[in-house]
Order: structure tokens, then sequence, then C-alpha cells
């Protein structure tokens, strides 16, 4: 169906053709200046539209929705998109902005997935947040001088994305600006750039040359995440701020290298410290050295600091180091050699998860829980000394430590939490702690080495799965009255015997 705006009408107005779904074209006189606020959203029948030389504003949500248009013209006169003007414009595959356009409103172009091209004359002042995210068929845009601002998810999620162009205006990237643009290979920011916010190359996994200008000032939590082709890093001398995880997961990361004169940063041998180095913030994931000794004067490592750094065999830690954090040697997949210094009193969650080649482990006597998921998927891992004063063991601590052939409980312990050691196929002997009162579900779950296990009288409730696959558990010496404990049905094999102190 076409329709027909009648001549001397100055704007279409807010809403007048919102889902009018059998609009498959429209005339649009010449004194129409302003296309009103979601005038055709929803049009999906639409396929062409051309605007008349006298429009000025195409107001937000204009054409939303219209998976139809595949085609618009946009004449010389038009300054301001609005907001969400073509979001979710499906079809769309060209777009030439005039000169005249000073002002792209946030998700005026998002989710435009088949939008190849899009041209961007010089008169452009500012791009809105989303304003491009989602068009995954985007090959490279050159934005214009003036341009100060990349904003939040400009161009998050343009899988495509070769590269774009940046203007010597641009001070500041947006948080998750370019997430995702997994084609993007390479990016030299101007020097006018102050900021990196959280997120905003993450995910591009293409990118192997980033170019960080000496007027930078902060880069964000995140801002690199998996970039995994990333080589190295050259953090200039006016870097104050670099944000938790800044180079998380960037695999091939070989060096993170500071200029000299940074007040706030410093390197060594491609390691990130705080300037004093008493804190080594970041170990390059892609490093290829097998040992590292880590400086006598570190009492702390960052967050994630050697979070799957493969080629490290040896680690030689320093003595006055007090915490081991969540995740730190987590994928170090041939982490053999290293002993925990007696100053530790703090191991966090999943600290040494997935680091298959780890044989043995004396935990310090400081230390006094083993949190969830520590040791988990350590293959090899056959010993572990458990120290008294060690109170509880987490979630899945040893899970899937499938050479693990013992384990000692101090009567410090008294709580097991579940799955603790599910899937230690090894293990054959346990002595638990006098001082437990619960086994939880799943704890030894799929213990096929286990062939008999003795109860303490503490334990008070066996939760279900506790023992389920120990298909090997001949005998339960459980050294109470079956009165005084709950055992859950499906606690046990059902081949297993239980038995209990005075019958």
């Amino acid at each position: 169906m076409h329709k027909e705006i009648t001549y001397g009408i100055e704007e279409v107005r807010a809403g007048e053709f919102t889902n009018a779904t059998n609009v498959t074209s429209v005339s649009i006189p010449y004194s129409v200046r302003e296309i009103g606020l979601s005038a055709f959203e929803g049009c999906t029948g639409l396929v062409s539209i051309s605007l008349p030389s006298s429009v000025r504003i195409i107001g937000g949500r204009a054409f939303e929705g219209c998976t139809g248009l595949s085609t618009v013209v946009i004449p010389e006169g038009v300054a301001e998109i609005g907001d969400n003007a073509f979001k979710d414009c499906k079809n769309l595959v060209n777009v030439n902005l005039p000169a005249g356009v000073k002002t792209i409103g946030s998700y005026a172009f998002e989710g435009c997935v088949k939008l190849a091209k899009i041209t961007v004359s010089p008169g452009l002042k500012w791009l809105g947040s989303n304003v491009f995210r989602g068009c995954k068929s985007l090959k490279s845009l050159d934005i214009p001088e003036g341009v100060t601002d990349i904003e939040k998810y400009s161009f998050s999620g343009c899988t495509d994305l070769l590269g774009v162009n940046l203007p010597k205006s641009i001070e500041y990237i947006g948080e998750y600006a370019f997430n995702g643009c997994k084609s993007f290979k390479s990016i030299s920011l101007s020097a006018s750039v102050r900021e990196i916010s959280e997120h905003a190359f993450s995910g591009c996994a293409a990118l192997s040359t980033l170019t960080m200008p000496a007027g930078l000032r902060e880069i964000g939590d995140y801002a690199l995440k998996d970039c995994v082709n990333l080589k190295s890093v050259l953090i200039p001398p006016l870097v104050e701020k670099i944000g938790e995880n800044a180079f998380y997961n960037c695999k091939s990361l070989k060096g993170i290298n500071v200029d000299k004169n940074n007040a706030v940063y410093s390197s060594e041998n491609g390691v990130l410290f705080n300037k004093e180095k008493t804190v080594l913030i970041a170990y390059p994931s892609g490093k290829v050295d097998a040992a590292y000794t880590v400086p006598e004067s570190v009492s702390e490592l960052g967050k994630y600091a050697f979070m799957s750094s493969k080629s490290l065999k040896e680690l030689k830690l320093p003595p006055g180091l007090a915490r081991i954090g969540n995740a730190e040697f987590k994928g170090c997949i041939n982490l053999a050699g290293f002993t925990l210094p007696d100053s530790i009193t703090d191991i966090g969650e999943s600290a040494f998860e997935e680091c298959i080649s780890l044989k043995n482990v004396i935990i310090p006597g400081r230390v006094a829980e083993i949190k969830s998921n520590t040791f988990k998927d350590c293959r090899k891992l056959a010993m572990v000394a458990i120290p008294d004063g060690v109170t509880s063991i987490g979630w899945g601590a040893f899970d899937g430590c499938e050479k693990l052939m013992g384990v000692n409980l101090p009567d410090s312990v008294t709580e097991i939490a579940w799955n603790a050691w599910s899937g230690c196929v090894g293990l054959s002997s346990v002595m638990l702690s006098d001082n437990i009162s619960i086994i939880g579900g799943g704890t030894f779950y799929g213990c096929a080495g286990l062939t008999e296990i003795d109860i303490p009288p503490s334990v008070m409730k066996i939760e279900k799965s506790a023992f389920e696959g120990c298909e090997n558990l001949k005998t339960a010496y459980i050294q109470t009255r079956k009165a005084d404990i709950t055992i859950d049905a499906e606690a046990f094999p059902k081949t297993t015997k239980l038995e209990f102190a005075n019958g």
C-alpha cells in the first residue's frame, strides 16, 4: 500500500504510521521538516524511502523495526538523526550520511545486521552510545575530525569490522566500545586519547597491535580481555590507573612493558608491577619462560596475575607473600614445581584449578580454609599435606584430582562442603576428622578406589550421593549407633555394607 502525505504539513507526526505493516511506500512532500518520534516504527513492509531536502530532523525510533527497509536516502539538510532511528532495520545495506548531519543518536543503527557500508561526512560532531551495535556486516568506518568520544557499546558485536579510522580529536573510548569485534586486527589511538574504558576492546580476538598514545591516563577493567592474539603492550608514561584484569586471558601476550618515566607502574622482563614492585599485577599469559622467581620485594599478587600462563613450569614465591588470590594460577597447565611460603595465610577459590601438572602441595600452617575449587581438576596431584588449623574444605576443592591417593584430615576440620573429593578415582585411603558432623552431598562421588571407610562418631548426617559411584566400597564402618545418625537412602552404593557401633 502506498501512502501520500499532504503538502504543507511540516512534520510527520509522532506514531502516525506506527506498526502499519501494510505500508510499502510513502511520498513525503517538500514541506516536511521533521520525521516525528516513531513515525514509521514497525512498518515491516516498507522497502525504501527517499526523504525530501526540506527534512532537518529524523526523530527517535522514526524507522525502528522497519525490517524490510533496504534503501534510505538522507538529504543534505538533515542535521540530527535521533535515538533508535533505524534500529533493527535488518535489511538495510548502505547508508550515506550527508555533510549536514551533526549528531547521530544512541542506538540509531543498532541491529542493522546487513549494513556493510556507512559513509560519514566531515560535519559530524557526536555519535551516541550503541550507535552501530550488532552491525555484523559493517567492514570499516572513517570517523571525522571533531568527534571527541566513542561512546559505550558503539561498535560492540560488529564481528566483521576490520578497522576504524579514528580522528586526532578522539579523547575517550567508552566501555565495551569495540567489544566482540573479533575481526579487528589493529588500531592506533591518537595522542589526545585519555581513557580506554572497561571492556573497550574485550573479545577482539584478531587484535595483534594496539598503539597506546603518550597522553593516555587510564586503562579500564578488562579493557583488553580475551584479545588472544595481542602480543605486546607498552604502557605510556602518564598512565595512572590500570583497571582490574585489564589483560585477562590475552593468551599470546609475551610482554607488558612500562615507560620508565611512569610514576605509578613499572615492569621487569615484561612483567607488570606497581612502581615500588611490592605488587605483581600481571604476568603475561603468553610469556615463554619456563621458570620465574617473583622478586622478594613483592608482598601481594594481583587478581588472576598468573592465570593461564601455559609455559610456566617452575615458580619461586617470595617469603613475605601473605595471600594467593582467586584463580591466581588457574590454567597454568605446566606448573609442576613450587613451594608455598610459610607466610601464606589465605588461598583463594580456584587458585590452582586446572594446574594439571601439579603433583605435590604442602599447605602452610597458617591457612585456615581450603576454599571452593582450589585444586579442582589437578589431575596429577598425588599428595596434599593439610595442616592442623584448617577448619573447612570448600565445595569441589579437590574435585577431579584423579591421582590423589590419600586424604588425612586433622581434627581441626569441622566442615566439608559438597563434592570436595568428587571424581578422585585413585583415592584409596581416607582418614576423616573427629570433629565433622556432616558429610555433604557428593563429597566422595565416583571415588572408585575406595574399598572401606571409617566414619567417626561425630558425624550425625551423611547426605545424598556422598559416596555414590564408589563402586568398590565394600564396607563403611560407622562409629556410632544407627539411631544416632541420619543417612540418606542414596548416600552409599547399594552394594556397600554399613556396620554400626553396637550393632
